[in-house]
């Protein structure tokens, strides 16, 4: 039968274990030390001045860029364009989706419009400026999801939500337009340091000491001479 200095010794070492525990159980279950996942929104101006260069606006959903067709929306800009529907490519198909097409080539914007009825492919094209693809596109700052008019004011064009995200997000760009300008905003989830971790570093340390401080306890007793 243990001595009572032996029990007293095992229940301590049990509550300290206990206790010990509970401390890890928050970083541990909850969140670790480690970097914390955030989503960051980030601005990119478009120039408009290039832009019939650079095709920005090509990344766009509401924009093709297939060089493949780019002979196809031509012709429709000089004339008509139409085909059995049997006929139409998935190339041809896909600007059924668009509203503008970019031809890198010749470094030009055409508005177009792609319809399919009664079995008949018909594709209508007209040459517009970069200016005008963007303001057809752009969502004013004010109409924008507010991270992304954020991103789109700021002197760094960045800004930080959502700290602790992991849900997957939207990656299609937003074009917003804010300030006389227009910028496309695209998101991430990018790292960020842990503001806590040297309060979780020392909560880890504190822990395990006292883990192995309970676990040892009885045993210290019992080799204690009396």
């Amino acid at each position: 039968m243990a001595e009572p200095s032996h029990r007293r010794s095992r229940r301590r070492g049990a509550l300290l274990v206990l206790c010990s525990l509970c401390l890890l159980a928050q970083p541990v279950v909850g969140n670790g030390p480690g970097p914390d996942p955030q989503t960051v929104y980030s601005g990119d101006p478009v120039d408009l001045e290039t832009e019939a260069a650079e095709g920005e606006l090509a990344l766009h959903p509401a924009v093709n860029g297939d060089f493949v067709i780019t002979g196809t929306v031509r012709m429709a800009a000089n004339g008509s364009f139409e085909r059995p529907a049997a006929n139409a490519t998935a190339n041809l198909r896909a600007l059924l989706d668009a509203e503008f097409h970019w031809d890198s080539t010749s470094e030009q914007y055409y508005a177009i419009d792609a319809t399919l009825t009664e079995g008949t492919y018909r594709l209508t094209a007209e040459r517009v400026t970069a200016r005008t693809v963007a303001e057809e596109l752009a969502v004013p700052a004010d109409e924008a999801p507010a991270p992304a008019a954020r991103a789109a004011r700021a002197a760094d064009y960045r800004a930080v939500v959502d700290r602790g995200r992991t849900a997957p997000i939207d990656d299609r760009p937003t074009l917003v337009a804010a300030g006389g300008e227009y910028v496309f905003v695209t998101r991430s989830v990018e790292p960020a340091p842990d503001p806590l971790r040297v309060a979780k570093l020392g909560g880890y340390a504190l822990a395990g000491s006292g883990l192995v401080a309970g676990a040892l306890l009885p045993v210290l007793t019992r080799l204690r001479p009396d």
